[in-house]
């Protein structure tokens, strides 16, 4: 067989490599952001990669499943461009042990592959051709609603535990957010607990409203992490996307009715509990392996300043009871509560005094922080078990 020595020399010198030096630091804290994108079981082969576009001094890696992808832009020293689809976890496990130095990376376009090159080592990742990644989804006649990052994190913090799992209760799998001329709302319950956080400096021209999945909660949470710029939320109903600092996330909307929350708010709760917030977390953080593994009941009776915290396992034959001094304007009472679900509220409110708000023994109880804010307020609200 003749070989073209021609045709191969010419082959050679096709190969170019767009290369560009990054502080290895730099890239992993970067990657670190977006990389929670990247699902375990992809059905489409590409999105378990990291999309590299490089334009001279900028390198632009992007991350998708589909329902989510993420943006983020990094600071390089190069004079090149190109681009190429980079396997995102062999990448993460090759830089996320090699101590902050200068990495000299090099796109090969030609045959799909990235090299890397450290003080005291080469690799070489065999990637995708770029043109393979899907496209960022285009939002058309969007809203606009601008938030400071650390209040739209702190809100995610604050409304995010009280999510839903029900795939039949599609809406319930989100957090609600609403915006109008009284500033930002943010709902999440599950049907046995439920959230209402406000905040009333966020300002907007109009009233709108949309469903964010409890995946695009985490990844912002990661991402506004030590964020201290304005947020930029661009929606339409399909799509939402997040602009801040170097990071864009767009995501598909949960497209469903919210259930009306309000309706499901007690207004007329005569007996009045106020407690330290730390006393009664901490009672129930003692009192829980007590309960049933079933129920995770404790029962709150109150009669005058005291209040009795006790749990019962049957199946175990153990029991605990603890008494708590506290403020009480009410009958004597009895009710139950899911010992889990009281800590989650108690460890997301953030007050020394908690206020307790009851009517019967079968109806919702509102939790609230005993202390104003002039910006924001929190609700929570807990379904009781019944007490045997």
């Amino acid at each position: 067989m003749r070989i073209n020595l021609k045709n191969l020399f010419l082959r050679k010198i096709k190969i170019k490599k767009m290369k560009f030096t990054v502080s290895s630091q730099l890239l992993r804290d970067n990657l670190s952001k977006i990389y929670g994108v990247v699902g375990s079981n992809n059905v489409i082969t590409i999105l378990d990669n990291f999309l590299f576009t490089l334009e001279k001094d900028k390198l632009t890696v992007i991350s998708s499943d589909v329902e989510i992808s993420m943006k983020v832009e990094i600071a390089v020293q190069s004079s090149d461009s190109g681009s190429l689809a980079v396997p995102a976890k062999k990448l993460m496990d090759t830089i996320k042990f090699i101590a902050d130095q200068p990495l000299l990376m090099s796109i090969n376009e030609t045959e799909n592959a990235l090299d890397i090159k450290t003080n005291n080592g080469d690799y070489k990742l065999t990637g995708f051709n770029a043109k393979e990644f899907p496209e960022l989804a285009q939002i058309k006649d969007a809203q606009l609603v601008n938030i400071d990052s650390t209040t739209l994190n702190h809100a995610i913090g604050q409304a995010s535990f009280a999510i839903g799992t029900d795939e039949s209760r599609k809406a319930m799998t989100g957090l609600y957010c609403q915006f109008d001329k009284d500033g930002a709302t943010f709902v999440a319950t599950d049907a046995q607990k439920l959230v209402r956080f406000k905040r009333r400096d966020v300002n907007s021209d109009g009233t709108f409203n949309f469903i964010l999945p409890k995946k695009v909660l985490a990844q912002l949470k990661t991402s506004l992490s030590g964020e201290t710029s304005a947020v930029e939320i661009s929606f339409n109903k399909n799509h939402c996307s997040f602009n801040f600092g170097n990071i864009y996330l767009i995501c598909r909307l949960i497209e469903s009715q919210y259930p009306d929350y309000n309706a499901v708010i007690p207004t007329n709760n005569p007996n009045i509990l106020v407690a330290s917030r730390e006393e009664l977390l901490s009672s129930l953080k003692r009192l829980t392996p007590y309960t049933s593994q079933s129920t995770h009941q404790v029962v709150f009776q109150i009669v005058g300043s005291q209040l009795t915290v006790s749990a019962t396992d049957i199946d175990y034959a153990s029991e605990g009871r603890e008494n708590l001094m506290v403020n009480y304007n009410g009958e004597d009472f009895t009710i139950g509560f899911n010992s889990k679900y009281l800590s989650e509220i108690l460890s997301t409110i953030h007050s020394e005094e908690v206020m307790i708000e009851m009517s019967t023994p079968a109806r919702a109880c509102l939790i609230l922080p005993n202390e104003t804010n002039d910006k924001e307020s929190i609700l929570m609200l807990i379904m009781p078990i019944m007490v045997n």
